[in-house]
């Protein structure tokens, strides 16, 4: 009788540290995907890159992780634009507030009169629906795709400048496909253009 309470007693302690082990392990999934959830919801946000607009930088099905805890956006930056009704917008930074933008007719784009070196753009910059100069209004950015024979952005009236409200977040780096994953910013020269 002995030896059969020892076996009891062991059994329900196993089971006991087993149930044990299961409500930690649960518990720890639980605290796990919650933190997943606050930080895919208020620090950063994945999103996938429909069109050419940014070719070269960024191609149609690459898969960007953004910051949304950017408060302020710098020129060359690579952001994410919400639009009432529509696909959100990836763009880049080109312009903020109080600079003046200017898109010769052979396709020179100038900032605060001096042309700008960007590296990273494909096509001809024309100016669309802009003529002449253009000031950025407070709280606005302008913002170009790098593809700039293709891109729907602040040139056209349609799209215009941005409020900064509008904007979802600033790109970090590619998460897809596997083979590119790493910055958008290919390096410090394509980056700091602007500077």
């Amino acid at each position: 009788m002995i030896s059969s309470r020892k076996k009891d007693k062991h059994g329900a302690s196993r089971i006991g540290q087993m149930l044990i082990a299961a409500y930690e392990w649960i518990s720890a999934m639980i605290c796990a995907l919650v933190v997943l959830v606050v930080l895919f919801t208020f620090v950063v946000r994945t999103v996938g890159v429909d069109g050419t607009s940014m070719v070269p930088t960024l191609q149609h099905g690459d898969r960007v992780l953004l910051s949304r805890l950017a408060d302020n956006y710098d020129r060359g930056d690579i952001v994410v634009v919400s639009r009432r009704d529509e696909e959100p917008l990836i763009k880049r930074v080109v312009a903020t507030e109080g600079d003046v933008v200017e898109i010769t007719a052979d396709g020179e784009f100038l900032l605060n009169g001096s042309s700008v070196f960007e590296p990273y753009i494909q096509g001809t910059t024309v100016p669309r629906d802009m003529t002449g100069k253009v000031k950025v209004p407070k709280g606005h950015l302008f913002l170009m795709g790098d593809n700039r024979s293709l891109s729907k952005d602040s040139r056209m009236n349609e799209v215009g400048m941005v409020p900064v409200e509008n904007v979802l977040g600033k790109a970090l780096i590619r998460m897809w496909p596997i083979q590119s994953i790493g910055s958008v910013y290919y390096n410090l020269e394509e980056r700091y253009a602007f500077e």
